[in-house]
């Protein structure tokens, strides 16, 4: 196996390790913070219009993978969608849960909802942060319902 080196001279996977430690000891520095609730529609924006437009909510359960801070699962259960948005840990939260919004702690590799659980998967510049994309990828199917839908967006994602 071949050991990239990433601009800063040391490994990839090295890189990785530090990220991923520093986000799970909550640190602001790898995880977006916004000052109020117009900054996060604007980041949000065409996730949340995306989500709309492919399926209007009606009641839907939607797990929202990589939630990070809580403000995309606020939005989406703005529009109506019933919200468990998942995040690695407890100290990323900052938004408060109501009915039909619920944050858990848990890992995408190993998701801790019950087969078919959701009418729709979603994650959000979640996957590239994933140490075993595969492994979240096949969790994420698991916990879809028959009939369901998995996206994976990155940040280049519109709506149409």
């Amino acid at each position: 196996m071949v050991d990239m080196l990433s601009e800063t001279g040391v490994s990839k996977e090295a890189d990785y390790v530090t990220h991923q430690t520093q986000y799970q000891q909550g640190g602001d520095s790898v995880r977006r913070v916004f000052e109020d609730a117009e900054s996060a529609r604007e980041y949000y924006g065409r996730y949340v219009s995306f989500v709309r437009t492919v399926r209007p909510a009606g009641g839907t359960k939607l797990l929202d993978l990589g939630c990070g801070n809580g403000w995309s699962s606020e939005l989406l259960h703005g529009e109506g969608f019933n919200v468990t948005g998942l995040e690695v840990t407890r100290e990323a939260f900052s938004r408060p849960e109501a009915k039909g919004l619920r944050f858990v702690v848990g890992s995408a590799e190993s998701l801790p909802f019950e087969r078919g659980e959701f009418d729709i998967v979603s994650s959000y510049q979640v996957l590239e942060h994933v140490a075993n994309p595969a492994a979240a990828l096949l969790e994420m199917i698991r916990v879809t319902r028959g009939g369901g839908e998995l996206w994976w967006l990155a940040q280049t994602c519109s709506a149409r």
